[in-house]
């Protein structure tokens, strides 16, 4: 969701009793990019879990909306407030990926990704935790969402859609 609006189009969040659930819409009718929910300071937090499970039928691909050539991906993300999403001088740093720890190919299977605060995470364009640690405590201890994306290619969180049914159940997203 940015401001207010979500980004993901085409894709409809489901509850169920254990969590929830998306459709994750057809190539060429939507697609599913950043999947967030509120948190706050994650100072003194160690690590993010993630506990979901793709169902889709043989055959079925999910594909990055820019580069569907590519193999789809699944990473544990956070965001620091005040981001306005530019990727540009300060707000390079804004968002973060656990890219090394969490890229998950987008395959049908359930999956516990878990990423630690203490790994190598990256910012929006150049920048890491080990290259910038002081930007990424200051986005830890800003923090104003936290989950996951969708996508691959040229971008983490370009999005991903489906080349056929294909349900994205959401177990948990845990933080400790």
């Amino acid at each position: 969701i940015y401001d207010g609006v979500n980004v993901s189009s085409g894709a409809n969040i489901y509850p169920t009793d254990r969590g929830w659930f998306i459709d994750i819409p057809l190539v060429g009718e939507g697609s599913v990019h950043y999947v967030t929910r509120p948190t706050g300071s994650l100072l003194g937090k160690t690590k993010v879990t993630l506990v979901c499970k793709f169902e889709m039928a043989d055959g079925v691909k999910l594909c990055p909306v820019k580069s569907p050539e590519s193999p789809s991906l699944l990473t544990l993300y956070f965001q620091r407030k005040g981001d306005n999403w530019s990727g540009v001088e300060q707000y390079e740093t804004y968002r973060w990926f656990a890219s090394f720890a969490t890229q998950v190919d987008l395959r049908a299977g359930e999956y516990t990704v878990v990423a630690r605060f203490d790994d190598i995470w990256t910012a929006v364009m150049s920048s890491s935790s080990a290259t910038h640690p002081e930007a990424f405590n200051d986005a830890l201890a800003n923090a104003s969402r936290i989950g996951f994306v969708l996508g691959g290619g040229d971008g983490l969180g370009h999005g991903a859609s489906a080349t056929g049914d294909a349900k994205l159940i959401i177990k948990s997203l845990e933080v400790e």
